[in-house]
């Protein structure tokens, strides 16, 4: 009737004809057409050929390698076996003018690849056919496609022992609404199957070729005739290895097994999952068998029947069984309350769970949550992420306000001094305020005191109103002789004895401010001759009162003991007669002379040993430490270094400026003695280094120095 040119009639037609409603065949070409790409094709029974459509290749498909069926609605429905938006192959409708409509293009994946075969109308409506790749295993698929283009893998081959591998036939409806057709390879020999499918998609192998006498490797579907039986061929095999046509015998079904209801992992197979029945009697074989434990996951169950009557052949049935992702048990105690700032950490994060897996905790470890009752979140994320699902648990932790931390450590005062901010110097771990009883600007008594402190978080959703005291010491020094404790100078008459050095009072001076009034008292005991020969004793008292300045340097001495007051405050070796305004006077036991006074301001003391020093005539330079250890910082105006007979020079010094109660500074100086002279070869100096401070007593550094002269230097002036 008609040969192709091979041009854009079209090539190698590979499907086979149908006879349209309109008596003209239709059928395709796998090459050739303007693209090159398969043809559509309309033949009259007079032979004159149209193309009713070309194919490009590109998303309208390409290379159909299946005829076309037409439907009721009197338009055409194929495949292409590769071309479409993934180049994996089409499903197409094409109406007699030639307008072409892609209802669905293969991915490759899950959806199947390459339709080898074409398609067909099920009683349903619903268009079916196979792909001969793609689905899980790439071992291709049978598939259901509504008008509207819903493509669903009713069963994916997965090739083996008890499934088939690659179906390059398509598919008949059988007599019993079922879907019938043959995989090219596996099977018991991985020689080819024919398969029965349910609309459900319900899979079973009904025959799977040896290889042998019985053939192997079909291309082609099969059909059913009249009498019931499936007829089909097999490419090789038979008596002479050349290929077979073979018809399958069918009788009812032997066998009946219902989709088992789904499972959760963890349930192993049981009599609930494998329950078919046959209509004869016969052996079950379940793969896989009764006490498997199957992942989570759409998972196949396969049943080989072989029936006691030996005329009745083996049966594979399968079904599909849902396997649902297990729950994994998580356990969470309600943590115990905390505090308020104490940071999460594994005592309230520490959910547990039944398989292995990792937490993830909301809020995490290391968080400071607010006061109230907080809601923690634990998500559980397990190591097996096929078969449990993650999950999420919280529980409820109670945060209660937390107590500021007050931390108080008042300095000491002398008597007469007003509370300040180094006395009301709390502090707390939080933002607030404080409120001192008694406040600034009270002047306390003498003795131990107690201050109390009242604070006011900021923040006080989350902290309490807290109290603390502290001891405050009151006009006592700190140790004997040290700070500003100058001891009163008296120096008695040779012979002295009883001597009674004391501060009892203090006055008001208009020059400096503040003197101290006090015991100066002794007396002598000398021997005289009597009358009449022997001897007398002669004792003279010496009652007298003193009076010095606030650095304890003597101003006057007068006739006549004061009067002894009593003491307000006993300290150690002090006892205390007299307190005003930061300056108290009284007597010191530590003391060479007794009395003392203790004036508040700057002092220094030196660190640097004096002690007498023997040196060559050459330059030496000696450097001196002081320490400012009164109640103020030290302020210094300047350093300066003489000597008696050599010449010293200050050479560089950190003693300038205030120097902070505690703090140190030190001085270098260069001794001359080059120029002196002696012939005895020996030579006496004494160096002076002077403070000019606001240090109410200037103490210079002084040290003397015998000069082992050099012979230059030794002269006889004689």
């Amino acid at each position: 009737m008609y040969a192709f040119a091979g041009a854009t009639d079209g090539a190698n037609p590979r499907g086979g004809l149908i006879q349209g409603a309109d008596g003209n065949l239709y059928g395709t070409t796998s090459q050739g057409g303007a693209a090159g790409a398969g043809t559509v094709f309309q033949l009259t029974p007079a032979g004159t050929l149209t193309v009713v459509y070309a194919f490009t290749g590109a998303n309208d498909g390409g290379y159909p390698y299946a005829g076309v069926i037409q439907g009721a609605d009197g338009n055409f429905y194929g495949t292409t076996y590769q071309g479409g938006a993934s180049g994996a192959g089409t499903v197409f409708r094409l109406t007699p003018t030639g307008t072409i409509t892609v209802l669905s293009a293969f991915t490759g994946g899950a959806d199947g690849a390459y339709p080898y075969g074409g398609v067909i109308l099920g009683t349903d409506g619903n268009l079916y056919g196979t792909a001969s790749q793609g689905g899980a295993a790439n071992a291709g698929i049978v598939f259901q496609l509504t008008p509207d283009g819903t493509l669903t893998a009713l069963h994916a081959f997965a090739g083996g022992a008890t499934d088939g591998t690659y179906p390059l036939g398509g598919l008949i409806q059988g007599s019993d609404g079922n879907f019938y057709g043959t995989t090219l390879f596996g099977g018991s020999a991985d020689s080819g199957t024919v398969f029965q499918v349910t609309p459900a998609g319900t899979t079973s192998i009904l025959y799977a070729f040896t290889g042998a006498n019985d053939g192997a490797y079909p291309y082609a579907g099969v059909i059913q005739a009249s009498d019931g039986n499936f007829y089909g061929t097999s490419q090789s095999g038979g008596a002479f290895g050349a290929g077979t046509a073979f018809r399958l015998t069918t009788k009812p079904s032997l066998i009946t097994w219902n989709t088992p209801a789904l499972i959760v992992y963890g349930t192993p197979l049981g009599d609930a999952q494998l329950n078919a029945t046959a209509s004869v009697p016969g052996v079950f074989t379940y793969t896989p068998p009764a006490g498997t434990v199957l992942h989570a996951g759409s998972q196949t169950l396969t049943v080989s029947f072989t029936p006691t009557d030996t005329t009745l052949p083996p049966t594979t049935w399968t079904v599909t069984l849902t396997v649902t992702q297990a729950t994994p048990v998580v356990t969470w105690t309600p943590p115990a309350p905390i505090v308020y700032g104490t940071p999460l950490s594994s005592t309230q994060l520490r959910a547990r769970a039944n398989v292995e897996g990792t937490f993830t905790y909301d809020p995490p470890a290391g968080a400071v949550v607010g006061v109230g009752s907080q809601t923690l979140s634990a998500t559980f994320t397990p190591a097996d992420a096929v078969d449990y699902t993650t999950v999420t648990r919280v529980v409820t932790l109670d945060v209660a306000q937390a107590t500021p931390v007050i931390t108080w450590y008042p300095a000491a005062i002398a008597s007469g001094m007003a509370l300040g901010p180094a006395q009301l110097n709390a502090t707390a771990n939080t933002a607030g305020t404080f409120v001192y009883d008694p406040p600034a600007g009270t002047v306390l008594g003498v003795g131990s005191q107690t201050l109390t402190v009242t604070f006011t978080p900021t923040d006080t959703a989350d902290y309490t109103t807290a109290s603390a005291s502290a001891t405050l010491t009151v006009a006592i020094a700190g140790t004997s002789g040290g700070g500003n404790e100058y001891p009163l100078q008296f120096t008695p008459a040779s012979g002295a004895r009883g001597l009674v050095v004391a501060g009892y009072a203090l006055a008001a001076d208009p020059v400096r401010g503040t003197i101290v009034v006090g015991n100066c008292s002794y007396y002598t005991v000398r021997s005289g001759s009597g009358r009449g020969g022997g001897y007398r004793t002669i004792t003279t008292y010496y009652n007298q009162t003193c009076t010095w300045d606030p650095y304890g340097n003597l101003l006057n001495v007068a006739s006549g003991a004061p009067t002894i007051p009593a003491p307000i405050a006993i300290k150690g070796t002090q006892t205390i007669y007299a307190a005003n305004q930061g300056i108290y006077t009284g007597t010191d036991s530590a003391l060479p002379g007794g009395g003392f006074v203790y004036t508040s301001g700057s002092h220094y003391s030196w660190l640097t040993p004096n002690a007498y020093t023997v040196i060559q005539q050459a330059l030496y330079t000696v450097t001196v430490t002081l320490k400012s250890d009164g109640d103020i910082p030290l302020t210094v105006s300047s350093v300066q270094a003489s000597a008696l007979a050599g010449q010293a020079s200050v050479t560089s010094t950190t003693c300038s400026g205030q120097i902070a109660i505690g703090s140190t500074c030190a001085a270098t100086v260069t001794y001359d003695p080059t120029r002196l002279r002696s012939a005895t070869g020996l030579a006496y100096d004494t160096l002076d280094i002077h403070v000019n401070s606001d240090a109410g007593r200037t103490l210079d550094f002084v040290q003397r120095y015998t000069i082992v002269l050099t012979p230059s230097n030794t002269t006889d002036d004689d």
